[in-house]
C-alpha cells in the first residue's frame, strides 16, 4: 500500500512540475486542454488498471497503476473515470 501511495505521489508531482515548467514556455497548453493521459481497464473481478503517461512538454514518463476493489482510492478512481464496468476500457482524463 505504501508503495502505491508513493507511486501516485510521483505521478501527481510529475504532472504538477510539468505544468509549472510549461507555464514559462511559449508552447504551454493547460492541463484541461488534454482529453486523455492514458487508458483504464476494469477486469472481471473489478480490479482497475490505469495505463498512464505524463503530459508534454516535460520529461516522458509512463506506468501502470493497479487498484483492487478494497483499495482506499478505488472509489476515487471509479468516480474520476465517470464510472466503469467489468471488461470496459476508458480514457483517463488528467487530474487538473
Amino acid at each position: 500500500m505504501h508503495c502505491k501511495a508513493l507511486t501516485t505521489a510521483f505521478w501527481l508531482a510529475a504532472a504538477c512540475s510539468t505544468a509549472a515548467f510549461a507555464q514559462d514556455r511559449k508552447d504551454y497548453r493547460p492541463c484541461e486542454a488534454y482529453q486523455s493521459i492514458g487508458a483504464a481497464h476494469m477486469d472481471a473481478d473489478g480490479a482497475i488498471t490505469l495505463y498512464i503517461h505524463t503530459l508534454p512538454p516535460g520529461p516522458i514518463g509512463e506506468g501502470e497503476l493497479h487498484y483492487a476493489p478494497d483499495d482506499p482510492r478505488y472509489q476515487e478512481i471509479v468516480t474520476h473515470l465517470g464510472g466503469i464496468k467489468p471488461g470496459e476500457t476508458k480514457n483517463v482524463r488528467p487530474w487538473c
